[in-house]
Parts: C-alpha cells; structure tokens; sequence
C-alpha cells in the first residue's frame, strides 16, 4: 500500500502529556485541555467492519461497562457460530457438488477444478473465523498497545497516524469487493434466467457468494492496516535519529531513549505477530495449494475449457444445450480466477508486507550508527551493543510465519522459486509421458513371451 495513506505531522498543540496511557492535550504541563482520543477509538470504524462480518467478537467501546462487554461478547460470538454453522454447510455443498463432477467426468477437468477452487471458500472463512475468535484476548492486547505506543510518540515527536484515511482504505475495499462479486452473481443469474422465488438457496446466493469473497479478503487488508501503522513509526523513529544527528543540533537525545522507543517497537510487533502467526500459516496454505493445484490443471491438459458433454453423460437428466453450458461453465472459472487471483494476492502482500516492515525495522540500527557521536561513551557503547543483539533475534518479534521463518526478500523469491520448479516438472513429466512409445492393443494380442523377452533384452 502506499505510505501516503499516513500523515506524520498533524497539527500540533502546544503540549502532549501522557497519563496512564492516555494522551492529553495541555495549555502547558499543568494546565490539561482535553483528553485527545484514543488510537483504538479512532480506528473504531475498522473494528466495527471485522465485528460485522464476523472477526471480532470483542466490544469496539471500550469505555462501556464490564457487564455491557460480556453481554455484547455473547450475542457476537452467537452470530459468529451462525456463521460457521452457514459455512459449515456450504462447505457440505461444495464437496457433494466435487464429488459429482468427478463421478460424471473426471478429476482433472475444468469443472471440477474450478469446483475445488471455489469449494475452499467456505473452508477458509470458517477458519479464519475461528482464528480471530481464539485471538480475541490477543488482539485485546494488541489494541491496547498500539494505543500506548500512538500516546508515547505523539507525546514524544508530535506524530500520529492518520487512522482515518485508513478507515476509509477498509470501508472501500469492503464495498469494491461486494459490489464487484454482487455484479458477477447477478449476472449468473440472469444469463441463466434464473428466477427470484424459485429456490431459497438460489435466492440468498446473491447475498452468500459475494460474503464468501470478502470473507476471504477482509483479514489479508486488516494485516495490511496494521503493519501500515507499525511502519509508520518505525519511520517516526528513524527519522528523529536522523535529525538528531544533524550538524549544530544541541539538543540531542541519549542511545538509551531510542532504544527505550525501540523496544516499544518491539513488544508492538511482537503482539502483532502473536495475533497474526496463525492467520499468516493458514494463508500461506491454502494460496499455495490453490496456485498449485492450478498449475497442475494447466500443464496436466490440453482441453482448458472443456466441450458439452454427450446426452448419455447426465443419465436420466435434461439434455444441455451448448449455451447453457458455455454460461456455466464461463462463470464457473470466472469464480476460479477471481479465487486463484485472491491466492496470488495473499502471497505478495503477505511477503511484501512483511518484508517492507521488517526492513523498516532494521533501519532504525543504521540511521542510529550513521549519527553517533566521534566520541562514544561506556552507555552508548552498550546500548548500541542491546540494538544489534534486538535485531538480530528479530525471527523472534518480527513478521514471521509463526517464527517457522520471517519475512525478507529471499522468503518471497524461495516461494516463487517453488511455484517454477513445481510447473517446469509438471511440464517436463507430461512431455516424457507423450514422448514414451506404447503397444498397441492389437500388437500386444500378436506378441508372444519370446518376443517381448527379446524386447526387453
């Protein structure tokens, strides 16, 4: 995403205290105007679309009483059940409707590719489900660091994230997302000259099919949001190093402060990482087996968009014109593509991501050792020695994927690395297969033991 989604030098007051966590705007350090709000009350918005849709079961106000939060816990986690009960069931669906294609034709056919494909989605919204629901203490947590950690640097540097403008940035993918798929479905349904009333499920697909999508979006763009937040002060950091260090400045903050500020950082991302390890894992799983399964398909064979298959196939159904099957079959891998695009998706902002908060991280450490003093004291010696041992055990706090490995730019071109080497096998493995010479039926039926003995000789 584009760093200007952030704004780092809001208008400033003329002091910024911090109370227990919370930031207050002041006259001076004894005269207190008001009590500014809050990160998580300003991201309020963002939360509100994850509650909606299923992903945070926590009370968004957190000035509400305790009774009033458990109660509002309760009725989200029923609705979040109804959900899983929804997605458990088309689920159920989606396989019934596999194994059928499979039965009529075969496994490696379009259809029953692209009903594979598709067929995860439900299986993907449920987990993800249910990884943000026994997340939900930690990213409690996590919301409340990030509220101490925005009070301390807009105290400190006179900095905030522009939060609103990434509550806009969620607000319009939802929309763009459920408009774009609505228009998919809706288009299904008139080419197929489908009617309302007909058939309940048909009806609530104009609704379900577009939700599946989002479903499968809304936690890749909330990891996103996060990190943007955590790269923006990583960014604030490293440029008061920077100015810190300019020639004639007097007033020069000590090593011992940044790394005090670093390690805020620190616990920020580490927290971010306990609430996203498992999300992280699982799409990483699923997007590479979605693109895996789609490179088999492709280089396995010949006929990607199948033809009409014969009246005898359906026994005992109506006979399918070509038309009917051209439209089926035409938005069954639209479905597909839209599914296996969501895949690619996953991996490149998932490792670019990563990658881009990660090395924003590593250099604070060297705008640090570009501005240290010509004469170095004992505790900057050791505080600067704290800063090189943080980063290099960064596999343990950073983005990683649930500390199997972290994010950097050689986790992304191993990836790809795999996918090539996976498709240029696949295609190596075809051609020796079309390439090796086989009897025919007739020829096997005139040999004889000798002469296949003497063949093999």
């Amino acid at each position: 995403m584009a760093a200007s989604l952030l704004i780092g030098n809001p208008s400033q007051p003329d002091t910024y205290i911090v109370n227990g966590g919370m930031l207050y705007e002041t006259v001076d350090r004894n005269v207190i105007k008001h009590r500014l709000p809050t990160l998580e009350q300003r991201l309020a918005p963002t939360l509100r679309v994850l509650q909606i849709f299923g992903f945070f079961p926590l009370c968004v106000n957190t000035k509400a009483a305790c009774v009033r939060q458990r109660i509002e816990f309760l009725l989200w986690t029923v609705m979040i059940l109804g959900l899983l009960f929804l997605n458990a069931f088309l689920f159920k669906l989606n396989i019934e409707t596999i194994w059928l294609y499979s039965e009529i034709f075969e496994w490696l056919h379009a259809q029953t590719i692209c009903s594979i494909i598709n067929g995860l989605k439900p299986l993907i919204a449920g987990v993800s489900m249910i990884i943000f629901w026994l997340q939900a203490t930690k990213h409690r947590r996590f919301l409340k660091r990030l509220t101490q950690i925005d009070a301390i640097f807009r105290a400190e540097f006179g900095a905030s994230p522009d939060v609103r403008k990434l509550n806009i940035f969620v607000v319009a993918v939802t929309v763009v997302v459920l408009l774009f798929v609505c228009t998919i479905r809706s288009g299904e349904f008139y080419f197929n000259q489908e009617q309302l009333g007909s058939h309940l499920l048909v009806d609530l697909s104009l609704i379900i099919v577009p939700l599946l999508s989002l479903w499968v979006i809304l936690p890749i763009v909330y990891f996103e949001v996060c990190n943007q937040l955590v790269r923006f002060w990583t960014r604030q950091l490293q440029q008061a190093i920077k100015r810190d260090g300019q020639p004639g400045r007097h007033a020069r903050r000590s090593v011992k402060f940044y790394y005090e500020q670093f390690l805020h950082l620190c616990g920020l991302q580490n927290d971010m990482s306990n609430l996203f390890n498992p999300f992280i894992l699982f799409a990483l799983g699923w997007s590479v087996f979605s693109l895996c399964l789609t490179i088999y398909f492709v280089t396995q064979t010949d006929a990607h968009f199948p033809e009409i298959p014969s009246n005898e196939t359906f026994s005992g159904a109506e006979s399918i014109t070509s038309q009917e099957w051209f439209i089926t079959v035409s938005f069954n891998m639209m479905y597909g593509f839209l599914q296996i695009t969501m895949a690619a998706g996953h991996v490149c902002v998932l490792c670019f991501t990563g990658t881009r908060t990660n090395e924003r991280t590593r250099a604070i450490l060297a705008a640090l050792l570009s501005t240290l003093p010509e004469e170095e004291s004992a505790a900057d010696r050791f505080y600067v020695t704290c800063f090189m041992f943080k980063i290099n055990t960064q596999y343990m706090w950073g983005v990683t994927a649930w500390r199997a490995f972290p994010f950097e730019r050689g986790a992304f071109f191993t990836l790809v690395s795999l996918i090539l080497t996976y498709s240029v096998l696949l295609l190596k493995f075809r051609n020796e297969r079309r390439g090796t010479p086989s009897l025919t039926a007739q020829e096997i039926a005139n040999s004889t033991p000798d002469s296949v003995a003497r063949q093999e000789l």
